[in-house]
């Protein structure tokens, strides 16, 4: 028996474990490109808008306006709150908190779902897999005393193809979505280091 006439031998369940095996490779290729499209280093970061902000306030203005073309999360909420320092602390917070909100979001959309689909897929197959006994133990039933050891083995083998399955893609489901989480720390930590430095760039040096 191949691949596919054991796949097909799976059930119904094969069919909705295999669609969420496709969602969940979807998902983790999308994140990771989006991440690497996104990627930021806090130190980088915080020494590159040190570098803008010792120009001249309008230089520095003009160059954080170029920034904000770059796709790094740290440098372009940097910008925003930036412009944000002339209304005063209480809106550079807001500004800051508004920011750090928006790009967690960002870096948070679809793992949930992965988060889902790592729970539920076992569940899937472990459903299918008390189905499968189900019909064997009917089948031994049926037959009485010409049940054969292969009449049943072959019924329970059939049953655990789908916890197999329900394995495969829970499996990088949940390893991805781990993975991505880390990412979100990392940013919130990001977004925490920043915020502080600008405040304290912009607003304690004054008060001194």
């Amino acid at each position: 028996m191949n691949f596919i006439e054991l796949f097909i031998s799976g059930g119904a369940l094969m069919w909705v474990l295999l669609s969420l095996f496709i969602i969940t490779i979807f998902l983790a290729v999308e994140r990771f490109v989006f991440y690497s499209w996104h990627h930021f280093r806090v130190g980088d970061s915080l020494k590159k808008l040190q570098e803008i902000l010792t120009l001249s306030k309008q230089d520095s203005a003009h160059q954080l306006a170029l920034d904000k073309g770059c796709h790094n999360p740290l440098l372009l909420a940097g910008a925003q709150m930036y412009e944000a320092v002339s209304k005063g602390r209480a809106h550079f917070e807001n500004i800051a908190q508004r920011q750090a909100h928006r790009w967690i979001n960002k870096y948070e959309r679809g793992l949930r779902l992965l988060a889902l689909i790592g729970v539920i897929s076992p569940l899937i197959g472990l459903l299918g897999t008390v189905w499968g006994m189900v019909l064997a133990f009917d089948k031994m039933a049926t037959l009485a005393d010409r049940v054969t050891p292969a009449d049943f083995a072959e019924g329970i083998s059939l049953g655990l193809m789908t916890t197999v399955a329900g394995l495969v893609v829970a499996i990088p489901a949940i390893a991805a979505t781990k993975i991505y989480e880390r990412k979100v720390d990392k940013l919130a930590d990001g977004f925490s280091e920043v915020s502080s430095h600008l405040e304290e760039w912009f607003f304690k040096e004054n008060e001194n």
